[in-house]
């Protein structure tokens, strides 16, 4: 029962992007703060300064550049960029996330905001980045979200998705599993490629990126092996 109800979310979560989002939706609402409790976590025992160096290290940004979190959660990257110095702001969709994100950094750098409407365009950005989140986006939604960075960034600026789930690693994934799940994992999501059903989280193709991206307007587009065994990084210039 539990495969075919995989199956059956899976389908739905792919072929009905009004259905993926109630079910993120649903997702986030009851697990929202065992979420929290992971990253506190995280955060506490240096788990998250270490993504924050690498994503540094990739970046490699001067001070003097404007920087914008896309999703920032509970504000932890945004933190530690600014207490080095840099010229930062974080959204995310969640009210909550927001509130703690700000508490913790001790400033009012965070608001509300989604990648799908972006309300805020009073500011632009040197370089805008996405750290685990932006897989939760249907893959139909993606041309809008990419011409939404693109109005925000400035000219030769550069958008940075982190860490997604990679469409041509899936087997990668697969290999912790048994191999009659791995066959029926594999059969599944080489039709509709959704990573977590239950969260409505999708594996990424990479026409998924460069198709949408060059469609609007970006021009440089580079991927790489993220430090994670089963996902990849992307950088778009403007």
């Amino acid at each position: 029962m539990k495969t075919i109800d995989y199956i059956l979310k899976t389908t739905l979560v792919y072929l009905s992007p009004s259905y993926a989002r109630g079910v993120a939706e649903k997702y986030w609402t009851l697990h929202d703060e065992k979420y929290r409790e992971l990253r506190a976590k995280q955060f506490e025992d240096g788990t998250i300064y270490d993504i924050y160096r690498k994503i540094l290290k990739i970046m490699n940004p001067n001070k003097d550049v404007s920087i914008l979190d896309a999703g920032c959660g509970s504000g932890e990257l945004v933190y530690y960029f600014y207490n080095d110095g840099y010229n930062i702001r974080g959204f995310d969709v969640s009210p909550k996330a927001v509130k703690m994100a700000n508490k913790l950094i001790g400033k009012e750098l965070c608001y509300v905001d989604d990648f799908l409407s972006l309300k805020d365009r009073t500011k632009s950005y040197d370089i805008v980045y996405i750290y685990n989140s932006l897989f939760y986006i249907h893959p139909k939604h993606l041309k809008i979200v990419f011409k939404n960075f693109y109005d925000i960034l400035n000219d030769g600026g550069k958008l940075y998705i982190f860490d997604v789930p990679d469409f041509r690693k899936r087997r990668k994934w697969y290999g912790t599993h048994k191999w009659y799940k791995r066959l029926v994992l594999n059969s599944v999501t080489t039709l509709f490629p959704v990573y977590h059903p239950y969260s409505a989280a999708f594996w990424i193709k990479d026409n998924h990126i460069i198709k949408n991206a060059y469609e609007c307007g970006f021009r440089d587009i580079i991927k790489f092996d993220s430090w994670s065994y089963y996902r990849s990084h992307y950088v778009l210039h403007k």
